[in-house]
């Protein structure tokens, strides 16, 4: 899909809006007309009229009275698909910039947004295949899905599970143990793949999971918001957290493990050999508990 084509005519500020939308509710989160108001610089008029012309392309549902404004903004599947294309060109473009330009994440944020307008499919393709086999140093990227980096499918990857502030050795920590050295991972091409971190299969009966769901909402599709009911366990934790856009997320549990969506790692890609690792931050808590410092734990998965 090539968005100039879609939104052709149209301001910069448009586009920029139906990317925030679909950032909001990739998070899991309901869109209001303050959340967009406090992200961009323009005012209600603006924010009406753009809504209006997203709504007229098919991107959001139609706004039918004034006061529909003040409602939560749903994305049509047309808007879903074309927001997860405008926030994946988003943060190659960003990538690049930090890699190449050396340029701090604000700058390149700034900047790949104003790229990310006018760029062809031809010249994005070129960098995309740049940030996936270009001869240069080390490359640490962040907020990306692995289907940008992986086929389609099912795959066995190494993760280690490490006390955050052990270095030189760095320390497993006890929950490691727990759940072994592997870890499955779906790559799926819609852009939202995930890692499932499962118990091993003796410590699933001690667990005692009951996976009873519990509070649903429109972001459970990406893994978020969701509580396993079950026992008081010899570990001491009963659900597992994963930060994203540093905030705590409760991963969804189902019978492949706790699932953890691969946009919440920060991956290093290798310039010299054909390997990646991807970190990112855990914790361990009993039912309902928000996380504290002392349940945080590093999650580090190699990925060959």
């Amino acid at each position: 899909m090539r968005i100039i084509d879609e939104l052709r005519g149209e301001q910069e500020q448009i586009e920029d809006m139906l990317e925030n939308i679909y950032a909001l509710w990739h998070l899991g989160k309901n869109v209001f007309m303050d959340d967009l108001l406090g992200k961009m610089t323009i005012t209600k008029w603006e924010y009406k009229r753009y809504m209006k012309k997203l709504s007229e392309k098919g991107y959001i549902q139609p706004c039918e009275c004034e006061t529909d404004y003040e409602k939560p903004v749903s994305l049509t599947s047309k808007g879903k698909e074309l927001g997860a294309e405008i926030m994946r060109r988003h943060q190659y473009l960003k990538g690049f910039l930090k890699a190449v330009c050396n340029v701090d994440d604000e700058t390149a944020d700034h900047d790949a947004c104003r790229i990310e307008h006018i760029i062809s499919d031809e010249v994005l393709g070129g960098i995309r295949n740049f940030m996936k086999t270009g001869n240069v140093a080390d490359r640490v990227v962040s907020g990306h899905d692995l289907s940008e980096f992986y086929s389609e499918g099912k795959y066995i990857f190494d993760v280690s599970l490490y006390y955050p502030n052990s270095n030189s050795p760095r320390i497993l920590c006890k929950e490691f143990y727990d759940f072994g050295e592997d870890i499955e991972t779906e790559v799926s091409a819609d852009g939202n793949s995930f890692f499932y971190l499962k118990p091993l299969d003796g410590k699933k009966d001690e667990r005692k999971r009951e996976g009873e769901i519990k509070g649903k909402f429109e972001g459970e599709e990406r893994g978020y918001a969701c509580s396993c009911i079950g026992k008081e366990t010899k570990t001491g934790y009963e659900d597992v957290w994963f930060l994203l856009q540093n905030e705590w997320h409760k991963a969804a549990w189902n019978e492949r493990g706790f699932r953890i969506p691969s946009d919440s790692f920060v991956y290093t890609i290798s310039g010299a050999i054909s390997v990646m690792s991807g970190e990112g931050k855990i914790a361990f808590t009993e039912a309902n508990r928000e996380p504290e410092e002392e349940n945080i734990r590093t999650i580090s998965v190699c990925l060959w």
